[in-house]
């Protein structure tokens, strides 16, 4: 299988810079990492051929990065995407899916590490309250 060439950029929100690596046409898909954990797989080339691919490396944890992920996406020009997560970055994706639902069409979670329902509301409540 022939690899697609990923082309590596750079996003700025807030202060933080945010590399994303981006291949393809198609509906948008948005792809979040972990910190530092930026690997594309051969399963990236077969997205690619449906999908414009944006996979993004988190920054480092903090308050807001779900909404911090938001405006990197949206700097991109994405108003709506698929979005799709790894590990421990899925508990991000999940907030950014609760945060902003008219924006995110499709949710697939690989293999995630994420905190109960519970512990999502409550941190949901928190942020409406402030």
């Amino acid at each position: 299988m022939a690899q697609m060439a990923f082309r590596d950029g750079h996003v700025e929100v807030g202060g933080v810079r945010i590399r994303y690596m981006e291949s393809g046409q198609g509906a948008p898909l948005v792809h979040v990492h972990p910190a530092s954990d930026l690997r594309l797989t051969p399963a990236h080339d077969l997205l690619c051929r449906r999908f414009r691919v944006v996979a993004f490396e988190m920054p480092e944890p903090g308050p807001s990065l779900a909404s911090t992920m938001a405006q990197a996406i949206r700097s991109l020009g994405l108003d709506t995407f698929n979005l799709m997560s790894a590990s421990s970055a899925s508990s991000t994706a999940l907030r950014l899916a609760l945060q902003a639902p008219e924006r995110v069409l499709a949710l697939v979670l690989e293999a995630p590490g994420v905190p109960g329902r519970e512990a999502l509301e409550r941190d949901s409540m928190q942020k409406e309250t402030a």
